[in-house]
């Protein structure tokens, strides 16, 4: 610590020109030294007087990762196209993903959802979708417009406990030869049988104008559905294990 005394050569006799020297010396150095602790204290993060940074008004990036205080990515915000799906540090490889959005990410660094968007030329749309573990969407909330229509609803699917690192290589083989809806709806139906892919358990919204509510059994197949048609027609349908409406309830048909 500075000590800073002035200094009287004794009986009171006066000060030499060489004792004023050495006095202003002395408290040239203690100013200097207080206005250093000054700086210090301003500095010191918390502190009462702590210096705010000017706010940044924009930041232009194509993509930006937040990580928590370990330093594992937690949220990525991405222009299109977003980065590819992780887990257990690898690659899941799929489809491009064309698409700007949020991907979430879970302690470890692995994809458990997002929310992504596009549009162009008429036509745009949004998901935003919650991941079962080490899998693909278990929860999600869609939505798309075009020309013609615009539809609106929640999914919920049921999933394999297989890892996506384990069935979308199986997946992609299945797919290389399909050139059809239908050829790709029957290789999807043989992958649910085996546990190789997701099914769709509900579904809750507006599809093609229809208002409705889907109920599916364990293989995805819909066995119970209510509607409103937009004329306002009202029905409650069951169906059977091969999709064919067995009853119908209507306000006209009990």
């Amino acid at each position: 610590m500075v000590q800073c005394t002035r200094r009287k050569i004794g009986g009171g006799r006066e000060v030499t020109l060489m004792n004023r020297l050495y006095e202003r010396i002395t408290l040239t150095i203690c100013a200097i030294a207080l206005s250093a602790i000054a700086v210090r204290v301003v500095a010191v993060p918390g502190s009462v007087q702590a210096s705010t940074p000017a706010p940044l008004e924009e930041l232009t990036v194509k993509r930006l990762r937040i990580v928590d205080a370990s330093g594992v990515v937690r949220l990525s915000i991405s222009g299109k196209p977003l980065p590819d799906a992780i887990l257990e540090g690898k690659v899941v490889q799929g489809p491009p993903r064309d698409r700007a959005g949020l991907m979430f990410y879970n302690e470890h660094g692995d994809e458990q959802g997002g929310l992504s968007f596009q549009g162009s030329d008429g036509e745009q749309g949004g998901n935003l979708s919650f991941d079962a573990w080490h899998q693909d969407a278990a929860l999600e909330i869609q939505h798309s417009d075009t020309a013609s229509q615009s539809d609106s609803y929640i999914v919920g699917s049921d999933l394999p406990k297989a890892s996506l690192l384990e069935t979308s290589p199986l997946f992609n083989a299945a797919l290389k030869n399909v050139t059809t809806q239908d050829q790709r709806n029957a290789v999807l139906k043989q992958l649910r049988a085996k546990g190789l892919f997701r099914s769709r358990r509900f579904v809750l919204g507006e599809i093609s104008r229809v208002s409705q509510l889907g109920l599916n059994d364990a293989r995805g197949q819909q066995r119970l559905r209510l509607s409103v048609t937009p004329e306002g027609d009202a029905a409650i349908q069951f169906l059977d294990s091969t999709g064919k409406i067995v009853k119908t309830l209507s306000p006209t048909h009990g």
